[in-house]
């Protein structure tokens, strides 16, 4: 224990990586019934996140005033949910709840988004919707008939309904606070910064570090950092592109980034994971490893699918099998709209080194629900998964391309 202590000791990306497999640890106990396992795991997980939490608790210090506040919430219903996808759970009075469903009606509470292919979307009564996806926690109130969220980290698409006057919509980040009369918007926020994308309408940001306060009009983006020197400047909206191709490790939302070497290209690496089921439709717990891919990564403008778009993949694996792909999509103008698989999964069959690469059409993805569109033409990707089933064969990502 003392040796993996010193290894864990000031090294952020070792604790990430031990915790995550705490996590998966977990899981596995949980599944299995063992309450002396469960016990383990927590007092492990305890002992090295006090360290992690040491180092970061500077930098969030002043983001915790304005997301933990003690607001008094409405105990009424605030939001109905119309829309559910991968793992999600609802926390009001300290109670999770991971079995909501569509059409229930949900107090003021935390609503969480677990696994890069999650969304949820909720309505307030006066139509203001608002969508999550990815990995994504938001606090939703009604505070004297003021709609507040406290976006912690993640992704929001909002539409919002005109709001009464004196009494705008709040989105509050860590480094941020957005007031809103009525517009269409999407917000990417992390403990250090958040990104304002207006479609429609206006938005006043105020960022946070020292007060400043830009509005943000339609076509326009934003980023407020808790850094005062950065720029802090509304501009133009970049325009959609119709390829990409991965850079790693900039573009990994989950999975192990593993540099090269002279004979080895740099890859990320498949990381293990349990799948449950759809919300509101659990299943048996199946152990998947998946590498997990964000065509925009925060940075670029949308990545755009254009009939005939292709998607070349290469990497390594240790034996012949099935591997799952598939992407989740916005519309256009911000709002999820689905999630697209090619339905048998596609056979890779490694040469001599262990490397594989194959093509795909944009026309080989089908849509995973019934209510999807048929095709995901003209939708912008938000994220992209390679995934195998109950196997770990050592699955290692290398590169993807998408052209024309």
């Amino acid at each position: 224990m003392l040796k993996l202590e010193r290894r864990l000791d000031g090294n952020p990306e070792e604790q990430r990586r031990y915790l995550h497999y705490l996590d998966l640890h977990a899981d596995l106990v949980q599944v299995d019934g063992g309450e002396q396992g469960e016990a383990l795991v927590r007092r492990l997980r305890r002992r090295h996140w006090i360290a992690a939490g040491l180092a970061a608790a500077a930098a969030i210090t002043l983001a915790s005033l304005f997301l933990f506040r003690d607001d008094t919430p409405s105990p009424m219903p605030v939001v109905r949910v119309v829309d559910l996808n991968g793992p999600v759970k609802w926390i009001v009075g300290g109670e999770a709840i991971s079995r909501i469903k569509v059409g229930d009606a949900l107090p003021s509470g935390t609503l969480e988004t677990l696994a890069p292919d999650s969304w949820a979307e909720v309505v307030f009564p006066d139509g203001t919707n608002v969508s999550l996806s990815g990995q994504t926690s938001v606090a939703i109130s009604l505070i004297e008939g003021r709609k507040v969220l406290r976006l912690r980290d993640g992704d929001l698409s909002i539409d919002a309904a005109k709001q009464p006057i004196g009494s705008p919509m709040q989105i509050i980040t860590p480094s941020a606070q957005a007031d809103v009369l009525g517009t269409r918007f999407n917000v990417t926020a992390d403990e250090f910064s958040a990104r304002f994308v207006v479609n429609e309408g206006l938005v006043r940001v105020t960022r946070l570090a020292d007060g400043k306060v830009e509005d943000v009009a339609a076509e326009e983006v934003v980023v407020a950092a808790l850094e005062q020197g950065t720029e802090f400047t509304a501009s133009p909206r970049r325009a959609f592109v119709e390829s990409w191709k991965s850079e790693l490790p900039r573009d990994r939302l989950q999975g192990q980034w593993e540099p090269g070497s002279e004979d080895v290209p740099d890859g990320l690496r498949a990381m293990p994971h349990l799948w449950r089921g759809e919300s509101g439709d659990p299943r048996e717990p199946i152990l998947l490893f998946s590498a997990v891919f964000d065509p925009s990564a925060g940075r670029l403008p949308p990545v755009q699918l254009a009939a005939g778009t292709r998607f070349l993949v290469r990497g390594r694996i240790n034996r012949e099998l099935r591997v799952d792909v598939g992407f989740g999509t916005n519309r256009a103008r911000g709002g999820t709209v689905g999630k697209y698989t090619i339905p048998h999964g596609v056979h890779v069959r490694p040469n001599g080194n262990g490397r594989f690469e194959f093509t795909l059409a944009l026309e080989d993805f089908k849509p995973m629900r019934s209510h999807f569109p048929d095709s995901p033409t003209g939708h912008e990707i938000d994220w992209l998964w390679i995934q195998t089933a109950k196997v770990d064969a050592g699955l290692v990502i290398e590169g993807i391309e998408l052209s024309e």
